[in-house]
């Protein structure tokens, strides 16, 4: 989930759309979800074992997505990115 987090974020600080969503995919929905509860004052919360539980497998599952579209967002960017390990 975080993997290229902070480069997606430079960008999206900076007005590259592009580039952020290349570094991560998840960084506009990150960026979003974290400004609505700075604006709004809302600070979430893990009080269950349940929560904690829920959390945790996102966190995991978020992670495991983001390193599997990684690759197919950057190979649209840049199409000679594996020409060296084709050789």
């Amino acid at each position: 989930m975080f993997s290229g987090m902070t480069e997606g974020m430079f960008r999206l600080v900076h007005g590259d759309l592009a580039g952020a969503v290349s570094a991560n995919v998840l960084t506009p929905v990150v960026a979003a979800v974290f400004a609505v509860c700075v604006v709004g004052g809302y600070r979430p919360q893990i009080k269950t074992k349940a929560q904690e539980l829920a959390f945790l497998l996102s966190v995991v599952f978020l992670s495991v997505l983001v390193n599997f579209l990684a690759p197919l967002s950057n190979d649209k960017a840049n199409p000679a990115v594996h020409t060296d390990a084709a050789r």
